[in-house]
């Protein structure tokens, strides 16, 4: 249920005083922005006066998001890891999903959402979103989860530490990739973490991670195995990559934008859900010259062909498939883009290296 910021705080605050068991969860392989909210908000249901409250992660969490996972242990907030097999509690009164834009993207929790909690709220900020509950805050003005946890910590009058004010920075800084993506609301709560003792380099060193050998050898089967092409739109060129790895696909998809393509679509297989996941990632500034989706206007309609469901923004997001197969997934991603682009779509095709 949608409704307006003041009614969601009413609401709940309502819904905490009346929980005894809360489980907080964010999606699968938190990155920066999800640990940061979710660890934070675990905090703030504490210090609100529920004692048994579980922090869940489905399947891991991201390399850059570790050192903010081990700054909410020291603060007291536990992430816990749910893999594949883990037994899971339910009988939960109440389950707040921060970051989630599809329960897909919860993997293996999903059903304890489905079946284990009385009461479901959401805390977003991505503009598809396909998660239903009893309550939710649904903001795709706000630049992250963090931005939206950080707001709600004030309107609450929850104080929180300085170190877990300096993780929401890092959140914000990691979804708009250093403020690249950003808005004057972005940039006011930013300066008032600051003014709240945020220090910005401390911030920027909770995400930052050497690159460990298998990070580095997907980015290379990312460049091998991708494929390129050229859509015309009106009179503009746009650049598009599809690609396929194990693991890293955000990071493989922000490398091929690294090297000029306009957008990227990176496949992956998920053994867990045995379904294909498409994560994908454009440049802000094209999409908004073109005024163009990227989920609505194309991963929304490989959705509808295959089934599943996703969520994201204009530029960055990322859909569950329902085939086991990359190569089938991919062949699809395809003759939409053709559909979507018509005549204008054509591959790339340049001579290889001593062949």
């Amino acid at each position: 249920m949608y409704v307006s910021l003041r009614d969601f705080i009413e609401r709940l605050q309502t819904a905490i005083r009346q929980a005894r068991r809360v489980a907080l969860l964010c999606h699968s392989n938190a990155d920066p922005d999800a640990m940061a909210a979710l660890c934070t908000f675990t905090y703030m249901v504490k210090r609100l006066g529920v004692e048994d409250v579980s922090a869940l992660v489905p399947e891991g969490i991201g390399l850059e998001s570790r050192r903010i996972a081990e700054l909410c242990r020291d603060l007291g907030v536990d992430v816990q890891v749910v893999r594949k097999g883990s037994k899971v509690d339910t009988g939960y009164d109440l389950c707040i999903l921060i970051d989630v834009a599809s329960l897909d993207q919860l993997k293996m929790l999903k059903p304890l959402v489905l079946e284990g909690c009385r009461y479901r709220v959401v805390i977003d900020h991505h503009e598809e979103h396909s998660v239903e509950s009893e309550l939710k805050l649904v903001d795709p003005e706000a630049s992250s989860a963090s931005e939206l946890v950080f707001e709600l910590a004030v309107e609450l009058g929850v104080e929180i530490p300085r170190e877990l004010i300096e993780a929401l920075l890092a959140g914000i800084v990691f979804d708009t990739r250093r403020f690249l993506r950003v808005t004057p609301r972005t940039l006011r709560n930013a300066a008032r973490m600051l003014e709240y003792g945020a220090d910005y380099q401390r911030s920027l060193s909770l995400t930052s991670v050497p690159r460990p050998q298998h990070q580095r050898i997907a980015r290379i089967k990312c460049m091998l195995r991708h494929r390129g092409f050229r859509a015309r739109i009106a009179s503009d060129d746009v650049f598009i990559a599809l690609s396929e790895v194990g693991a890293y696909e955000s990071d493989c998809a922000n490398t091929l934008l690294s090297i000029g393509y306009d957008i990227a679509f990176v496949l992956s297989e998920d053994d867990v859900l045995r379904a294909v996941r498409v994560v994908y990632r454009a440049r802000e500034d094209v999409i908004t010259k073109l005024g163009i989706d990227i989920y609505s206007s194309i991963l929304a309609k490989l959705v509808e062909k295959l089934g599943g469901g996703g969520g994201g923004h204009r530029a960055a997001g990322a859909a569950i498939l329902r085939t086991r197969s990359c190569s089938d997934a991919g062949r699809e991603l395809i003759r939409t883009l053709v559909e979507v682009f018509k005549d204008g779509f054509v591959e790339l095709a340049e001579p290889r290296v001593a062949d």
